[in-house]
């Protein structure tokens, strides 16, 4: 017979092995709400929008590290240009997130970063950047606040290489710019009848022989790190007749030109100046490629933009001009941009993959001591059937054809599309944002700031790696 106390114990071992059982499918619960929380988090940009992180384990979360990094790109100094709210914000911080390097990780930049890192750490001459692009850029678009990002940072003066004739000069806000009418302009636009090799820009000019007016004019603008022409360094071709009295008054001063290499550089002034006023004598054609308003330490961006161009015919820069020309500038970066001049309503892009491929390959065969990096198309929306505008329908598959092509050649992609937010961004970029032009296709000066501050902060993230395996 059991007595009362020994009932009140067997309830109270009950008891506690009832609140023992209790706690411990509490403590499952809430491990396994944890894990499922984390789980969805790494996959939910909502959750990563709007809430903390929880990590319940000693690992190094994907999302954990993107925290660490997006709070230093939050503060990065230039925060007037930056975007203007938290949503903008999150634009910049997962296009960051969106980009892949295919080439092992820092592997596809180490040139780049080495030079860079030589700049900063070691005072060792300059780091230069060339950007190749379509009218995206034209005008100094995106090259223009890259160009500002790094010099503010790394140091570097000048706005580097320019054409002697452009479209955009009026455009273009980082150099005053005018010429004479009579210059005369090929490209690799209309390639027939070609009588020099065009430039690393895809073009060469000709001034009118035996005129008096082959003027060319150069202001620098009232703008931090361009508001000098540190030096100026003249580049210009072989005659089509040897011994041709070619000259050029170059602020009042006389230089001959009578260089007998493919490409010729010619030192005007070594010396900090406001303005370059040039007027060429010229008594047999000779091709004129452009002038360089560059400093000798730091970082230079130099804008190399065509409308029109697709890309896939920078191929047709002969090889020995484009070494020539790098025997002169030194590349660390090569930045290709394009894809615009080939959007259509199609689908299949595979023809595009290999020849941007071929253009890739060449680059790096010509340039091999530069990295590259190849850029997407931008989003570009046109009216569908309903008349509302959306995504054209070929822009992803062109992204994709850029992305295989930079993947075959181990080089490093950037994908600006995604980085806009992917499909219809751009009616967004339009209608909302005020980043764009109403034609759905250009960005406006807002609009190439940011884009270019995604790409800007994208290397800054690699570098910032790089220093830490190399510190």
């Amino acid at each position: 017979m059991k007595t009362k106390n020994s009932i009140s114990n067997a309830s109270k071992k009950s008891r506690s092995k009832n609140y023992v059982l209790t706690s411990l499918l509490l403590s499952l619960f809430v491990l396994f709400f944890l894990g499922a929380y984390s789980y969805v988090f790494e996959h939910s940009s909502f959750l990563q929008a709007h809430f903390k992180q929880i990590n319940i384990l000693p690992i190094v979360k994907d999302s954990l590290k993107r925290f660490s990094q997006d709070y230093y790109y939050l503060k990065l100094k230039n925060t007037k240009n930056t975007l203007a709210d938290l949503r903008r914000e999150r634009l910049v911080l997962d296009s960051i997130n969106r980009v892949v390097n295919y080439d092992g990780g820092q592997k596809g930049l180490i040139n780049f970063m080495s030079a860079l890192y030589d700049v900063e750490k070691h005072d060792k001459g300059t780091c230069r950047i060339a950007y190749f692009g379509d009218s995206m850029i034209e005008g100094d678009l995106m090259s223009m606040t890259l160009r500002n990002s790094y010099q503010e940072k790394y140091g570097g003066r000048g706005v580097g290489f320019v054409p002697i004739v452009s479209t955009t000069n009026k455009f273009r806000i980082s150099v005053i710019h005018d010429y004479s009418k009579v210059w005369k302009t090929e490209s690799l636009i209309n390639m027939s009848n070609l009588d020099f090799p065009l430039g690393i820009s895809g073009e060469y000019f000709l001034a009118e022989t035996n005129g008096d007016n082959n003027t060319v004019n150069y202001r620098v603008p009232n703008r931090k790190y361009i508001n000098t022409f540190p030096s100026t360094k003249l580049f210009y071709g072989k005659p089509n007749v040897k011994g041709s009295l070619n000259a050029l008054e170059f602020n009042e001063t006389m230089f001959s030109l009578d260089g007998a290499l493919e490409v010729n550089a010619m030192t005007l002034s070594d010396t900090p100046l406001k303005k370059a006023n040039l007027n060429f004598k010229i008594t047999n054609s000779l091709p004129i490629y452009g002038i360089s308003f560059e400093s000798n330490s730091g970082v230079i961006v130099d804008n190399f933009a065509l409308r029109g161009n697709a890309g896939i015919t920078m191929t047709s820069i002969q090889q020995n001009i484009l070494n020539a020309f790098n025997d002169e500038l030194d590349y660390d970066l090569i930045i290709l941009q394009y894809g615009l001049n080939v959007a259509n309503e199609n689908t299949k892009f595979n023809w595009y993959r290999a020849r941007m491929r071929k253009v890739v390959e060449h680059f790096k065969q010509v340039f091999p001591k530069a990295s590259v990096l190849l850029v997407s198309v931008p989003d570009m929306s046109k009216k569908n059937k309903q008349g509302e505008m959306q995504t054209l329908e070929s822009i992803p598959y062109i992204v994709e054809a850029q992305r295989k092509a930079a993947i075959k050649s181990g080089v490093s992609f950037f994908n600006l599309y995604n980085a806009m937010g992917g499909e219809n961004s751009m009616v967004k970029w339009v209608e909302d944002l005020n980043f764009a032009n109403k034609d759905y296709t250009h960005f406006n000066y807002k609009g190439a700031r940011n884009a270019s501050n995604f790409i800007f902060s994208f290397l800054e993230k690699e570098y910032l790696k790089f220093k830490e395996n190399n510190e």
